[in-house]
């Protein structure tokens, strides 16, 4: 037992060193300033994407809450249309919302190309 304790210790302090040796060899490189301005240029595009993607998204749902308004009041009664013209209405805001949704999701989220 003594001895399997002792080769235990032997192989963990190794381990050790060994870690502590090829952590020490693979310190850092300072980026070139290329490789900054790649990252800046990145996280701005990033920031912007969503920024956009957010605005987007509010203004789909004001628009779903202004068409909800308009098919409750024509429903009441308050609004006085043809029922064609509500139909029209309706089709095209939910056809407008499905269409700037697909263009959110294909122009500010591409695909990546696999590598």
């Amino acid at each position: 037992m003594a001895k399997a304790t002792d080769r235990q210790q032997r192989l963990a302090e190794a381990l050790k060193r060994f870690k502590k040796v090829r952590l020490e060899g693979l310190a850092p490189t300072p980026a070139s300033g290329m490789q900054q301005e790649d990252h800046l240029d990145r996280q701005t595009h990033r920031t912007l994407k969503t920024t956009y993607a957010k605005l987007c998204l509010w203004l789909l749902v004001a628009q779903l809450a202004i068409m909800n308004a308009v098919l409750i009041l024509a429903g009441c009664g308050c609004l006085e249309y043809e029922r064609w013209t509500i139909e029209l209405y309706m089709t095209g805001t939910l056809a407008e919302v499905f269409l700037v949704v697909r263009l959110i999701v294909k122009h500010l989220f591409p695909q990546q190309r696999m590598r």
